[in-house]
């Protein structure tokens, strides 16, 4: 049986396939596992969107996929057509990397952020900021750059650098949601392998946003071998 902070914990997980090259055969695994046990969404390379959905269909598992991934350094024309082909294939939300190594990266940061989602305002957009490669100065000025760019969830990482989420980065960004002035999300992700780690930001979510809000409309665990430690099964995949 599985406890209640457990099921909490799976219902906000965006369960997590980003290797380069994996088979059709690793994301319908991925989504049958996602499926059976209720994860939030499932989250996986564009070219991947259209399977995830078929496999996916009826089962309220959302399909998420990355724009500018990994390194945030595609141009704009390039991510806007990225972003319209992963739409078009049957994304759900979509987790763009937004350009925090290019020169000016706030300014840059904002104008991203703003295009994408002028071009798929129904979608939910989450603005992954690589927290673990700033200070806490600078990754509060992406905040506000990609809330000011209409972002709908704040998110850590990439999970494809040395550093990935901490509590000091989710505290930053949850401090930038709670001065604006509408209401924005936080995704965390980036090495959450354990139920010990995912508790301390689950707790950090609900304190700031109320433990009634704290779930999958507010709040997301990115991650790939997480949902394997809360169930108890042995999985090879990598975290995220």
């Amino acid at each position: 049986m599985t406890d209640h902070s457990t099921a909490a914990i799976i219902a906000v997980i965006d369960l997590t396939n980003l290797e380069p090259g994996a088979p059709a055969a690793a994301i319908e695994a991925l989504c049958a596992k996602a499926q059976r046990f209720g994860t939030a969404a499932v989250c996986v390379f564009p070219e991947h969107v259209a399977l995830a959905r078929r496999c996916l269909a009826g089962s309220g598992v959302r399909v998420a996929t990355v724009l500018n991934f990994p390194t945030g350094r595609a141009t704009l024309e390039a991510v806007l057509a990225e972003a319209a082909h992963a739409v078009a294939e049957g994304a759900e939300e979509l987790d763009l990397v937004v350009p925090y190594a290019l020169p000016h990266p706030a300014r840059a940061t904002e104008t991203m952020v703003s295009a994408v989602k002028a071009a798929h305002p129904d979608l939910p957009l989450k603005a992954i900021l690589e927290t673990g490669e700033m200070e806490s100065d600078e990754r509060r000025a992406l905040a506000r750059a990609a809330i000011g760019g209409g972002a709908d969830f704040l998110k850590t990482s990439t999970g494809k650098t040395p550093h990935g989420a901490s509590p000091e980065a989710a505290a930053d960004l949850l401090a930038e949601i709670a001065a604006s002035d509408r209401d924005l999300g936080l995704k965390v992700s980036g090495g959450i392998r354990d139920r010990a780690a995912a508790l301390g930001y689950l707790a950090q979510a609900r304190a700031a946003f109320g433990p009634e809000n704290a779930g999958p409309g507010m709040f997301r665990i990115g991650c790939s071998g997480l949902l394997d430690a809360l169930v108890g099964q042995a999985g090879t995949a990598t975290a995220y």
